[in-house]
């Protein structure tokens, strides 16, 4: 995507938040002192605790909300009527379109940091990836392609990275190396993620729409 097409996205986006929120906001008590973004989303901000909740703050980096239907950077939370693998799993949705889904776990973190949970796996990581991000969390992503990791980050468009959302990035990992070596980038403010999990197109909404 263009800067200009990422920069629509991201408008659109915010902007969708704030119905949602302005929505809340009407139907919400008058006693309430709680900003009604926090109250329906239970998105938390220390600077926000004094916030009328008839002026709710939202910014870009502030947006989560229920929405109705997949797109990339989409948030699922698997609920107890969902068993397997992804039982009590947050996904994130880092690819949707016509050819299928591809989402990562995000809250299933491997003991020890990636040089450990690397050796811990088998997996053979090239030494200046390891040297670069040694103690940076590694999570089960998902049971395909399980001897890849890749990198969820805020560091910016990089070679081999893709824009997931305002601020979120996956990939790059390799172009990131140098970054980490000469302190641009901190390597504890990133995510490691060992797997993935795929649907056919169709087939993860359709799972959605049954629950």
């Amino acid at each position: 995507k263009s800067f200009v097409e990422d920069s629509i996205t991201d408008d659109w986006r915010l902007f969708r938040a704030k119905l949602v929120a302005q929505e809340q906001s009407q139907g919400a008590s008058s006693n309430s002192q709680m900003d009604p973004f926090d109250s329906l989303f239970r998105v938390h901000n220390e600077d926000s605790i004094n916030v009328s909740p008839k002026t709710p703050q939202l910014t870009k980096d502030r947006w989560a909300h229920q929405i109705d239907h997949l797109e990339t950077g989409c948030v699922l939370i698997a609920n107890e009527n969902l068993g397997g693998i992804f039982y009590g799993k947050v996904l994130l949705v880092v690819d949707h379109s016509p050819e299928g889904t591809t989402a990562i776990v995000v809250n299933s973190i491997f003991p020890g940091g990636l040089r450990e949970v690397s050796t811990n796996q088998g997996s053979v990581l090239d030494d200046q990836l390891l040297d670069a991000f040694p103690t940076t969390d590694v999570a089960y992503g998902g049971n395909v392609r399980t001897d890849e990791y890749s990198l969820l980050h805020g560091f910016g468009e990089v070679d081999g990275s893709k824009k997931i959302t305002s601020g979120v990035y996956f990939g790059g990992e390799d172009a990131l190396v140098h970054g980490v070596m000469n302190g641009r980038f901190d390597p504890s403010k990133a995510l490691f993620v060992k797997g993935k999990a795929t649907w056919y197109p169709g087939r993860l909404q359709a799972e959605i729409d049954s629950e």
